[in-house]
């Protein structure tokens, strides 16, 4: 996610994904060095879970992989 389509991906993008019954969608936002795991239930998003910072942890649909934020933010 960027500025520039921070509102297509938590507006348009998650209701279209929603309505063609992806199961997982996941916002990575660079700024708020955070990743958030949505899962899909009763046709819409729920927010699963949430990493952010220097967060160690795993997200749905992967929860035997650990990710470490901090690595992915230079």
């Amino acid at each position: 996610m960027s500025r520039s389509t921070a509102r297509v991906d938590r507006g348009a993008k998650i209701q279209l994904y929603a309505r063609h019954g992806i199961t997982h969608y996941w916002i990575v936002d660079p700024e708020a060095r955070s990743i958030e795991a949505h899962v899909l239930a009763m046709g819409a998003y729920l927010v699963a879970g949430r990493l952010g910072e220097a967060d160690r942890g795993s997200l749905p649909p992967f929860e035997g992989l650990t990710i470490a934020l901090d690595t992915l933010w230079s």
